[in-house]
């Protein structure tokens, strides 16, 4: 495993200037949205002079120039702002939601990514099986249908008329959260000994869950399928074979880890999409996370809240490439990193 100075002062470097762009895109697409966040701050019934006291208050009355610097000053000390609408600092309200779209979105991805790589491989090692043709058109489905739309269903079929699993929320009514420690309400829950609340929690998440797997689920095993397949026809595969290895021994042992490179750089973009994605299943399913954040402060024109949603969800999808790209040699010694 080999890392230069340089090439990570070039790597953060780049993170900075993909945060700088996004921060500066967000802002400005945000601020030229034709709509009035001062009207819906102050209310659908406030005369003209309120709207305009409220707008003063908020600073949307000055200059975007000068709108833009108070708040690329705020965000180097910290602050990621007010909300238009609550008027309380945007931080307890994004630091109370991160945990529950974190939730969700570690499960999903774990989900998808072991179950995508072990389908892939099987795609790989039996091309021509009718289970395998199966697999592969329902995963390229699921992925075709809208995750809204298809989140629906899941609602419509497994909660309201088969009663299987839950239709909203993280808990039941009746269900009191655990003990913040970690604010993932299964881990929590585990660890305060609370089994029937975890059992609830993990009930809640079956459909998000599901909704977002089906919706990537088909990618992951595509690439894992096409990286097994290469693999399968290097030398040293038909050279184990030849010595009589085992074929779980050479699919797990040796093929897996020359496989990994493509899976992983894929895996690591999903990570990131998820935390967009899950906007809409988090609606749908009254999640109460970062997306259901998002999704309330576009119907509000809250500008700051939606900037710093945006930043979030860019920082996180930025750290998880970053550590994907450095995550390489320690898979492959082959690899520099200079």
């Amino acid at each position: 495993m080999t890392f230069s100075v340089q090439y990570v002062a070039r790597r953060l470097g780049a993170a900075v200037l993909v945060l700088l762009v996004v921060i500066t895109g967000t802002f400005l697409l945000s601020h030229a949205i034709p709509a009035d966040p001062a009207r819906a701050a102050a209310g659908l019934h406030a005369g003209a002079a309120q709207v305009a006291a409220v707008a003063h208050q908020l600073g949307l009355d000055r200059p975007l120039w000068d709108q833009y610097g108070t708040y690329m000053a705020n965000l180097l000390h910290g602050n990621l702002g007010i909300s238009y609408v609550s008027r309380t600092s945007i931080e307890p309200i994004l630091f109370a939601a991160i945990p529950a779209t974190l939730e969700l979105v570690v499960y999903s991805f774990l989900v998808c990514a072991v179950f995508g790589v072990i389908v892939g491989m099987a795609e790989a090692w039996w091309p021509r099986k009718v289970s395998t043709h199966l697999v592969r058109g329902a995963s390229i489905l699921g992925t075709a249908l809208p995750v809204f739309w298809f989140a629906i269903i899941l609602q419509l079929v497994f909660a309201a008329h088969l009663g299987w699993f839950p239709i909203v929320g993280r808990l039941g009514g009746d269900t009191l959260p655990p003990p913040h420690v970690t604010g993932f309400y299964t881990i929590d829950a585990l660890l305060a000994g609370q089994w029937s609340t975890f059992g609830d929690a993990v009930m809640h998440l079956v459909l998000p869950v599901l909704s977002l797997v089906a919706w990537m689920f088909a990618l992951t095993s595509r690439v894992a399928e096409k990286s097994f397949a290469t693999e399968l026809t290097r030398p040293y595969v038909q050279t184990a074979v030849a010595r009589g290895i085992t074929s779980r021994r050479l699919l797990w042992r040796h093929v897996l880890r020359n496989a990994l490179n493509p899976i992983i750089t894929m895996l690591g973009l999903q990570f990131g999409w998820l935390l967009g994605g899950t906007i809409l299943v988090e609606v749908v399913f009254s999640w109460g996370g970062i997306g259901s954040v998002m999704y309330t402060a576009l119907q509000n024109f809250d500008y700051p809240v939606i900037e710093a949603v945006t930043l979030v969800s860019t920082i996180a999808f930025v750290v998880v490439n970053l550590c994907v790209d450095l995550l390489y040699p320690v898979i492959d010694p082959r690899i520099r990193r200079t």
